[in-house]
């Protein structure tokens, strides 16, 4: 769980720390104190997108640091592959934004990539906003509450899997069809290319090998005098060479070496000069004989020539060339034997469909099955959430095969009485939508390992019994995993394990925001000032009061 965060110079926020507790945690304040920037703050500390504007004007820098206890072995396995040792299962990580704009990671004060922050957030803070609502509107997105809910992800990525096998049949099979319309122009053509290309012969690395020989042609005179003087001085010499001198050097040393052990070894060193000396004198003699050969710059030069004009034409290098013609060549006998290659590719396709048609009904089946649990639990849900009209209906419509399935999947609501469902988009307001995805988190909530959920304002359009419904729901999840809300509903801050307040202030013409934790006096004037306004009378106090012990009572017995 998110056991504290520590804010500088983030918006409005000088310095900030904030210790959170489990169970719920309830933020509250004025529209603007700056509730948001500790949601943003903790997007930010999981690799959420960090830009300069973000940092308090003035400052050349801002820092989010946060704490997380009792983390989950998975999380700890993804650390400890990236070399981060956190077996007590706490975990500090760390970000740093400059006014550059540069973004500067840590976790356990190990240098991180912000991926490796955003590796760690799936299983540790899911965050809804009222952004998700919004996605809620959006019948593309409502197949993946199904296959959440039925654990369809294995199913689905061995359908997609065979998918993209089939439509890659597919492709070539259109790309086939497409090239036989022009079958004779197509083959006169890659049948010249591949003649052409075939009768070069060339070689990856023969032009390095042309242009080393073209420079030895070009300098064969300078070449030839100076091997010329090169195998004089080591061995042709008659008035004194190396090989010569080296060699009677070391049978002078051998008549004494048998008086010195030193003297022997040197002996030996010469022996192996001597030797050294006749090969480099036999390498010199052979190289000045290749010479003498003659070859023709003329001859090196039309090669080269013809290596220039096939990567001209066929690709900007050896190797591209000879790829080309391996595809071509391929492609050839494709269009050679046109009805041939085409049945081959169909009947290839044909079986492949066939264990798509297989997979895609596997995972038809098991949505099937998780769309009607996934409809009795949020139809449950909802009707506890004080929409005990409601109708609530997963529409799945069968369709062509894509990369996502064989059906489309739409959520389908009524809330009155007598009203046929319709489609969400059309129905929903902003409170029935709220309502709505509380249910649906809280029907994931058994799938989904997450150890913290943030509920940012998501109690838009909300009032009386309702609230009363949310934050009972809220308390109830919070009994398995640490929640927060921040909310401006008296009733759901009503029934926090701990209570923070946001407020902002003008000093010395600067503005600040603190985060501070209310006791039991502190929240009560909290809950008056949601439930009266400016105006909080002793009445107000009171009813405040009356709401946060009937909240509290009644959170026990969840």
């Amino acid at each position: 769980m998110l056991s504290s965060l520590h804010i500088e110079n983030i918006a409005v926020i000088r310095s900030a720390d904030v210790d959170f507790s489990a169970g719920f945690n309830v933020l509250t304040g004025e529209t603007g104190a700056g509730k948001s920037i500790l949601v943003d703050s903790i997007n930010l500390i999981l690799g959420g997108r960090a830009t300069r504007d973000i940092i308090r004007s003035g400052e050349a820098k801002a820092s989010v640091s946060a704490v997380f206890t009792d983390v989950d072995e998975a999380t700890l396995r993804f650390l400890a592959e990236a070399g981060i040792d956190a077996e007590d299962g706490t975990v500090l990580f760390r970000r740093d934004i400059t006014a550059d704009g540069k973004s500067y990671c840590r976790i356990n004060d190990k240098p991180v990539v912000a991926a490796t922050l955003r590796g760690c957030a799936a299983a540790l803070v899911d965050i809804h906003g009222q952004h998700d609502s919004r996605l809620l509107m959006l019948p593309e997105r409502h197949m993946d509450y199904i296959d959440a809910i039925g654990d369809c992800g294995a199913e689905l990525a061995s359908y997609g899997e065979k998918y993209a096998e089939y439509t890659a049949l597919t492709e070539k099979i259109d790309d086939l069809k497409r090239k036989s319309s022009d079958r004779e122009r197509r083959l006169e053509l890659i049948s010249f290319q591949c003649d052409e290309i075939a009768a070069a012969n060339i070689r990856v690395g023969e032009e390095d090998e042309l242009n080393e020989r073209k420079a030895l042609i070009l300098n064969r005179q300078r070449i030839i005098s100076a091997l010329s003087e090169a195998k004089e001085k080591l061995s042709d010499s008659e008035e004194g060479n190396a090989v010569d001198a080296v060699y009677l050097s070391r049978q002078l040393l051998d008549g004494v070496s048998s008086v010195s052990s030193e003297l022997a070894e040197t002996a030996a060193k010469l022996e192996e000069v001597y030797f050294s000396l006749r090969d480099a004198a036999d390498r010199v003699s052979a190289f000045l004989d290749s010479m003498d050969e003659g070859e023709s710059i003329d001859e090196v030069e039309e090669r080269l020539d013809v290596i220039y004009k096939m990567k001209h034409k066929y690709g900007g290098s050896e190797a591209a060339v000879l790829e080309y013609y391996e595809k071509i060549n391929e492609e050839l006998g494709l269009i050679s034997d046109f009805e041939g290659a085409l049945k081959k590719l169909e009947a290839e396709r044909a079986s492949v469909l066939a264990e798509l048609k297989k997979r895609a009904e596997a995972l038809s089946a098991k949505r099937a099955a998780a769309a009607a649990r996934f409809e009795r639990e949020v139809l449950a849900q909802l009707r506890f959430l004080d929409m005990p009209n409601v109708v609530f209906n997963v529409k799945t419509t069968p369709c062509e095969y894509f990369s996502g399935g064989a059906e489309t999947c739409e959520f389908l609501i009524s809330v009155n009485p007598g009203e046929p469902p319709k489609p969400i988009i059309r129905i929903a307001s902003g409170g029935e939508l709220s309502r709505i995805m509380l249910a649906i988190k809280t029907a994931l909530a058994e799938k989904d390992d997450v150890a913290t959920i943030i509920f940012d304002e998501i109690d838009t359009g909300i009032s009386g019994r309702a609230a009363d419904k949310i934050a009972l729901k809220m308390k109830e999840v919070s009994r398995e995993r640490q929640v927060f809300a921040v909310t401006h509903l008296a009733q759901i801050a009503a029934y926090a394990d701990r209570h923070l307040l946001i407020e902002k202030n003008v000093i010395d013409g600067g503005t600040y925001t603190t985060v501070a934790a209310l006791d039991r006096a502190g929240r009560i004037e909290e809950l008056a000032r949601i439930i009266g306004g400016s105006r909080i009378t002793e009445t107000t106090k009171e009813s405040a009061a009356e709401m946060l012990s009937q909240a509290q009572s009644a959170g026990e017995n969840i």
